[in-house]
């Protein structure tokens, strides 16, 4: 039979199992209860597999009727992976966006941080500066005063002029 199908013996043995053994279990049940209750029965059960359909013989479990509904409803469940896929991509690439964001900006507030500080720095020494200035400033109109006194004294006025007028 596998020959005529050009198939392995195994490829073909896991295409029967499932939904046709309990199709083929059910019609040779030795209770009659259990069995088929008609011809037409059977061929609905056949039916429904061909269909992608649960089966009537098979215990219906949730993952069982999940998995023919989403084999009835391929594209649809295609398109919603798809979707899923999509959102979960996109949420993903956003989140890391906004971490990296983030990191962005608090560089960039430690930078703005660091320039005020370097700014309050340069304004303390540029004020430390004036003040080395006019403190340089006060001491040299001394040294003139003291000079140019000095210049009086021994009645050098041109030199006290001279002085006076730095």
């Amino acid at each position: 039979m596998a020959q005529r199908r050009q198939s392995s013996p195994v490829k073909l043995s896991n295409l029967l199992r499932g939904d046709l053994d309990w199709i083929v279990m059910k019609a040779l049940e030795k209770d009659r209860t259990r069995r088929y209750e008609s011809a037409s029965a059977f061929a609905q059960d056949i039916k429904r597999y061909l269909g992608n359909e649960a089966v009537l013989a098979c215990p219906p479990s949730a993952g069982y009727l999940l998995q023919k509904l989403v084999r009835r409803h391929r594209l649809a469940f295609a398109a919603g992976a798809a979707v899923a896929a999509s959102l979960v991509i996109g949420l993903s690439v956003s989140t890391w966006l906004f971490f990296k964001e983030k990191t962005a900006r608090e560089s960039s507030v430690q930078a703005e941080i660091k320039t005020q500080l370097a700014l309050g720095d340069a304004k303390a020494e540029r004020d430390r500066a004036d003040e080395e200035a006019k403190r340089f400033q006060r001491q040299l109109y001394l040294v003139h005063m003291n000079l140019a006194k000095r210049a009086w004294d021994k009645t050098d006025v041109g030199r006290a002029v001279e002085l006076l007028d730095m």
